[in-house]
């Protein structure tokens, strides 16, 4: 059985994990990247679902749809008395 060291890798071969390994953490953090950009009311939730679920597929989901939700703009009702009839 043959095992490859880091110390066996040359330049290029070197560069290409880095690149590889930068673009599979992209990928599982993009819930989090999302909910970040977006300022998802739910980010908080999202990095914490995609730490330690994210690596199971039902986490990960759940992660990126919390964290591709918009906020939702407060909707202020102001009740007014009705109006008095003229006397």
């Amino acid at each position: 059985m043959h095992h490859t060291h880091a110390s066996n890798l040359t330049p290029g071969q070197a560069v290409l994990a880095v690149i590889v390994l930068f673009c599979a953490l992209a990928f599982y953090f993009l819930p989090t990247i999302m909910a970040l950009k977006k300022n998802s009311p739910h980010k908080v939730a999202v990095i914490i679902l995609n730490i330690f679920f994210g690596f199971t597929v039902v986490g990960w989901i759940v992660a990126l749809v919390l964290g591709s939700k918009q906020p939702q703009p407060a909707v202020i009702v102001h009740n007014m008395p009705p109006p008095q009839p003229p006397r």
